[in-house]
């Protein structure tokens, strides 16, 4: 395995304490870099919005 294959879609990071380290490329700047416990490797996480839930109208019917 060459090491272009291990660093394919990844970029460097440096996280506000001063920490640097590879991320994927699709990492953003606004992302978390965490680290959790028992875990032995970094993850990269994101914020997203929620998604209003969907209201229906109308009744139920069965389809029997």
């Amino acid at each position: 395995m060459k090491s272009s294959d291990v660093l394919s879609g990844l970029k460097v990071a440096i996280l506000t304490v001063g920490y640097v380290g590879m991320v994927p490329i699709m990492a953003q700047k606004s992302d978390l870099g965490v680290i959790i416990a028992g875990v032995r490797t970094p993850y990269v996480i994101r914020r997203v919005p929620i998604r209003p839930t969907t209201t229906w109208s109308g009744s139920a019917t069965s389809m029997a």
